[in-house]
């Protein structure tokens, strides 16, 4: 992935990820799947969480710290960037 935030909502048992996905690797994931490489695709966002949720599960985090959604962006998000 490119950059990623993960976030925890107070009313929620689990994060979600905000994630500017690294280009070649969102086309190649796209590719391997037989889709477009469009960040709007709800099939690659599924895809994406799962990787995420694998990695996250081999890392050893705990089961309420693996990832429950995703949000993909085109838009990289910094701190001079925010409104």
């Amino acid at each position: 992935m490119g950059n990623i935030c993960v976030y925890a909502f107070t009313d929620r048992s689990k994060p979600i990820a905000i994630v500017f996905p690294a280009k070649e690797a969102l086309r190649a994931l796209a590719k391997s799947n037989n889709l477009q490489n469009d960040v709007r695709d709800t099939i690659l966002h599924e895809l994406v969480l799962q990787e995420l949720q694998r990695t996250g599960i081999a890392a050893g985090l705990a089961s309420f710290e693996i990832l429950e959604g995703v949000v993909l962006t085109d838009l990289e998000w910094t701190p001079q960037n925010v409104s």
